[in-house]
């Protein structure tokens, strides 16, 4: 997953693929972050963007 990948797309990627995390990567083999299933559900992810 690129870093601009919204988390609509985040969250339909691990569906299709069966995972609950995804790597977040710019440039192979630097990884920038990761997102889980459990960063996606609730209130926490518009928490996240708020504080952005």
């Amino acid at each position: 997953m690129q870093p601009g990948t919204s988390l609509a797309k985040a969250e339909q990627i691990m569906i299709h693929q069966g995972v609950r995390l995804l790597f977040v990567v710019s440039q192979v083999p630097n990884v920038d972050g990761i997102v889980t299933a459990t960063d996606l559900q609730g209130e926490n992810p518009l928490m996240r963007v708020n504080q952005r």
